[in-house]
């Protein structure tokens, strides 16, 4: 399982990796901007042209610069995304895997109680036995109902709230 501060950890690397490519590009493009910058104030020894053409390279190269950044970001963003959703799509595969511990784990939590209905995933039928009345449902909750009282677990609420660095149990 991966944790909380290992999320941050490759967030963090991936956008320090990110910010290096654009300062590497924008340090390029400004070498580049200078270089045609000075060649052509070479050519001319007029003050005033010199001064408008300065200031339209610093625009253009301001520019540049945020189109660049702004590149970057959203790349960054993208690979941020799927790297969440590959995590959750990989950590609720393994929770699918080992849903028989976990519906164990929570038929023994309800130990307290005299009598309820249970409604369990589908694909748990015939593997998960409890002395409660029990319903399988197309849903992927643990849910446990006791007059006008329900326990939810839900395991994909619980991965959603442990990515975003969250307490999913109390």
């Amino acid at each position: 399982m991966f944790s909380e501060s290992d999320f941050e950890k490759l967030k963090n690397q991936a956008l320090k990796e990110a910010k290096l490519t654009a300062e590497q590009k924008i340090n390029k493009a400004k070498e580049k901007l200078l270089r045609q910058k000075e060649e052509f104030f070479k050519s001319l020894d007029l003050d005033r042209e010199k001064e408008l053409l300065k200031l339209k390279y610093e625009k253009i190269l301001k520019e540049k610069e945020l189109e660049i950044n702004q590149r970057y970001e959203l790349e960054f963003e993208k690979f941020y995304q799927n790297f969440i959703q590959n995590l959750k799509k990989s950590l609720l595969e393994k929770i699918r895997q080992n849903a028989l511990v976990l519906c164990e784990c929570f038929i023994n939590k309800l130990s307290s109680y005299e009598n309820g209905e249970l409604f369990l995933p589908k694909f748990l039928k015939n593997r998960c036995q409890s002395r409660f009345k029990t319903t399988y449902t197309e849903s992927n909750c643990f849910v446990f109902k006791t007059g006008s009282k329900y326990i939810v677990f839900d395991p994909e609420e619980s991965v959603n709230k442990t990515i975003q660095g969250e307490l999913c149990l109390k």
